[in-house]
C-alpha cells in the first residue's frame, strides 16, 4: 500500500483510486495490523486492476501548466450560475434544495455545469474557479469528512476520469468571479442579450450606423435612440412593433 501512495503524484487519478483501494481494506484493518493471514476480497482484486493498466503507467501526469477550459461558478440559496468563454447558464434551487448545506449545493452545481457544457470539454483540461471553500475538496480526490460531500465529489471525478484530460479547481476573488454571481442571483431574461461592441461597429461600417434600437433594453442598447419592451423614461417608445419606426437604417 505505501508503495502505490507513493505514486499518487505521479499519476493523474491516482489519489482516487488509492482512497478506493482503502475503503476497501479498512473492514480487513485489524487483521492486517495483526499481520494474519486474510483472503483478498474480490473488491480489492478489482480495485488492483487499475494500477496494472499499462496505458495509465505510461500516460502518467503532466507537470507543464496545459492550456485550459476556463468555467466561472458561483452558488447563492437563490440559485446557481457559471460561465463558460461567453455562454452562460443559470438555474434556481427548489424550497427543499435551499435547506441543504450550501457546500453541498456547490459540489452540485460543478457536477452539472460539466454536463451542460460536456460536448465542449471533452478531452480538455478543465480549471473550475469559484470563490468558495468547496474548491479544496476536488484536489483531494474526494477524502471529505462529510459522506455526502464525499459521494459528489467521487462522482464528478469519476465522470471526469472517463471524459476530460484532467479536472482542477482554483480559489478566485469574487470581483473576479462578477458574471457568475450575478447569475447565482437574479434571473436573466432569454432577450437580454447584445452583439459584441467591435462586430457591432464592423456592420454599422458596412450597412451604416441605425437610427434606432429597435429590440433592446437599457442595459444593452447600442444606439442613441432605442426601443423597449417595458417602459423605460429614456427609451423613444415601449413596444416596437406598436409604435412608428424613424425613417432611414435601422
Amino acid at each position: 500500500m505505501h508503495l502505490l501512495i507513493s505514486f499518487i503524484s505521479m499519476l493523474q487519478w491516482g489519489q482516487l483510486h488509492t482512497r478506493y483501494l482503502q475503503q476497501s481494506l479498512r473492514p480487513l484493518q485489524l487483521q492486517i495490523m495483526k499481520k494474519e493471514d486474510i483472503r483478498v476480497p474480490v473488491t480489492v482484486k478489482t480495485r488492483l486492476l487499475w494500477w496494472i493498466r499499462m496505458p495509465i503507467l505510461l500516460w502518467g501526469k503532466k507537470y507543464c501548466t496545459p492550456e485550459v477550459k476556463q468555467i466561472f461558478t458561483d452558488t447563492s440559496l437563490w440559485g446557481w450560475g457559471a460561465m463558460l468563454d461567453d455562454s452562460p447558464v443559470q438555474g434556481h434551487w427548489s424550497r427543499n434544495e435551499k435547506s441543504l448545506p450550501i457546500s453541498l449545493l456547490e459540489l452540485w452545481v460543478i457536477y452539472l455545469v460539466l454536463l451542460l457544457f460536456s460536448p465542449r470539454l471533452i478531452r480538455q483540461h478543465v480549471l473550475i474557479r469559484t470563490d468558495k471553500c468547496v474548491c479544496q475538496i476536488l484536489p483531494q480526490q474526494g477524502g471529505s469528512r462529510f459522506l455526502a460531500l464525499h459521494k459528489e465529489a467521487v462522482k464528478i471525478l469519476v465522470w471526469a476520469e472517463r471524459d476530460l484530460a484532467s479536472i482542477r479547481t482554483e480559489h478566485t476573488k469574487r470581483w473576479m468571479n462578477i458574471q457568475a454571481d450575478c447569475l447565482s442571483r437574479q434571473t436573466i431574461e432569454e432577450g437580454e442579450w447584445s452583439l459584441k461592441k467591435d462586430m457591432f461597429q464592423r456592420i454599422a461600417s458596412h450597412f451604416g450606423l441605425p437610427l434606432a434600437d429597435l429590440f433592446t433594453s437599457p442595459n444593452n442598447h447600442q444606439g442613441k435612440w432605442y426601443f423597449t419592451m417595458f417602459f423605460c423614461p429614456k427609451a423613444e417608445a415601449t413596444n416596437v412593433l406598436t409604435s412608428q419606426w424613424p425613417k432611414g437604417v435601422l
